[in-house]
């Protein structure tokens, strides 16, 4: 069974940069506010806000959750290094 959950990353995001920098994303402000993400370690989807708040999911463990929500911060932070 699928688990959703939701976390404020506390910062505010630049939606079109992420998507531009993750293939697959789906981003088009004029349908939906939110950006569409998917990852394969862990399997787990993500919809991002501009706000910060993220929803995770496609994950059956809280642990599952912890581990995408971990490689959603990692990929954040590389793509604001760059």
């Amino acid at each position: 069974e699928n688990m959703v959950t939701k976390i404020n990353l506390r910062r505010k995001l630049d939606l079109q940069k992420i998507s531009n920098a993750v293939p697959g994303s789906e981003y088009d402000p004029l349908r939906f506010q939110g950006l569409i993400m998917r990852v394969n370690k862990p399997l787990a989807s993500f919809i991002l806000f501009e706000s910060g708040i993220a929803v995770i999911t496609d994950v059956i463990t809280e642990a599952k959750a912890k581990k995408a929500f971990k490689e959603l911060n990692r990929l954040i932070e590389d793509i604001f290094l760059l």
